[in-house]
């Protein structure tokens, strides 16, 4: 299977994302391949903060998360293809020295920001807008960020606070936020997932669509999990 996209940085993300989410191997070889082609676009231009940098391409179409949220702004581009390249450098695990300096780059160069975020007077449990908040939680649910189960647990009571007594939360995008959720092994996040479940089964069969049928599997996954 390819799974790098050279002139896109989403498109690889995207593909490498949907084989760890439904469950497909992704040989030795094919996980040094993609860790090292993402390790190599640390710190180059158009990278958010020193992370990993999209392409041309990527700030010229916008993108959509792995659920199908939209994000059209170059920052909110930058940043969310940087950490969630960043999680599948560390999810993916490959041992290899330029890889290893990546990942530590590209966090170093986040927690640069997100001191700056706190010094301006914003919590550690969330971080810039919505879409971002959500990237933010998936990348310390994968590990590899300071603080992580603090963090989570701030960012799951601010969460609490937007619910808006129909299963929603207020300005979150709905499914990343699930995605997000799932991903988080505290008992806050579970917490959220009770809340959200009554009111999915009677969405499970309304995806035909790439991001309906992610959609539909995530369902699945919460109201069954394993």
């Amino acid at each position: 299977m390819k799974y790098i996209h050279n002139n896109s940085l989403a498109e690889t993300v995207d593909k490498v994302n949907e084989a760890l989410f439904f469950g497909k191997e992704i040989t030795k070889e094919n996980k040094k391949e993609i860790s090292r082609w993402l390790a190599s676009r640390q710190g180059i231009r158009g990278s958010y903060w020193g992370m990993i940098a999209p392409t041309e391409s990527d700030f010229e179409t916008g993108i959509r998360v792995f659920t199908g949220e939209p994000m059209r702004t170059v920052a909110g581009t930058s940043h969310i293809l940087g950490k969630e390249s960043s999680r599948l450098l560390f999810m993916l695990g490959v041992n290899d020295k330029a890889v290893s300096e990546a990942i530590s780059k590209s966090n170093r160069g986040f927690e640069s920001a997100m001191r700056r975020w706190i010094e301006n007077g914003n919590g550690e449990g969330k971080y810039c807008c919505a879409v971002c908040t959500a990237s933010y939680w998936r990348h310390m649910a994968a590990g590899g960020l300071k603080n992580q189960k603090k963090r989570l647990g701030l960012g799951m009571k601010y969460l609490k606070k937007l619910r808006d007594g129909k299963g929603r939360w207020k300005g979150m995008p709905f499914y990343y936020t699930l995605l997000a959720l799932n991903e988080i092994k505290i008992p806050l996040a579970k917490k959220e997932l009770e809340y959200a479940a009554p009111g999915l089964e009677k969405l499970i069969n309304r995806f035909n669509d790439k991001y309906g049928k992610r959609r539909r599997r995530l369902i699945e996954k919460i109201l069954d999990p394993v």
